[in-house]
């Protein structure tokens, strides 16, 4: 199978549309103080602890099938907050975007914003659905927040819908709501395992992100499917422009 002109793609987030940066446990721990109405009821050292311990304890769960289950960040920030005797007057929303602001410097991947502005002028619908303990609304605010200019259609994440890439649940529910046919579908993402597999799976047309490949612009095959690889999304602007 050939490139095709889409009627639609999916995005995958983390690496594909968004450099995130290095996780900072000690910033996580003051975004959580932030978020307190009694932050002196606790010690920074006292919310890291707690933090590093639950995440020790959490991990991604896989069922036996090798499925990846998701457990989202609203209850694990919920359960440190209570541990340490911290309360808020703060939604469930408003802590998880505190949180996510606080402990990382965020910002858009090389060319992002060009490819997202020929999308647009191609009339090709874009999503996101992406791998992460954010819910899709936190999730959509921080794109915003750093892509200003683009809106997708909507964003699905696995802390919301429970599995995880590359199980086609996830993908099939994307597809569902958008109301769209697979095989008139991209998925743009930087993870073989979760993008490629996933997309392959599901039906859709896969483009790998791979920042180590030296050529710009490749087709390689995954169990008899084609799908593009790319070393920048410039690359992909070119091969879209050609479409």
């Amino acid at each position: 199978m050939k490139p095709f002109i889409p009627e639609m793609i999916f995005f995958d987030y983390g690496g594909t549309l968004m450099d995130e940066g290095r996780f900072d446990e000690v910033a996580a721990a003051r975004a959580i103080l932030s978020c307190a109405d009694n932050p002196r009821a606790a010690s920074e050292e006292t919310v890291l602890a707690l933090w590093r311990e639950a995440n020790a304890l959490i991990g991604r769960r896989t069922h036996a099938d090798a499925i990846g289950l998701e457990i989202p960040l609203t209850p694990t920030l919920r359960g440190v907050m209570a541990r340490a005797g911290l309360k808020t007057s703060l939604s469930p929303l408003e802590i998880e975007i505190a949180f996510h602001r606080q402990n990382a410097f965020h910002k858009p991947m090389p060319f992002v914003s060009e490819m997202l502005s020929l999308l647009r002028e191609k009339n090709v619908r874009t999503a996101v659905i992406s791998n992460i303990t954010l819910s899709g609304d936190a999730l959509r605010l921080a794109i915003s927040d750093c892509i200003p200019n683009h809106s997708f259609e909507f964003v699905i994440t696995s802390a919301d819908y429970v599995f995880c890439k590359p199980s086609p649940l996830l993908f099939d529910a994307a597809l569902k709501k958008a109301g769209v046919a697979p095989e008139r579908c991209w998925y743009c993402g930087n993870d073989f395992s979760a993008d490629v597999v996933g997309a392959v799976s599901s039906g859709m047309f896969p483009v790998l992100l791979d920042l180590s490949s030296e050529t710009a612009i490749s087709m390689d095959i995954f169990e008899k499917s084609e799908f593009v690889r790319v070393n920048s999304w410039n690359a992909l602007i070119s091969l879209l422009q050609r479409l």
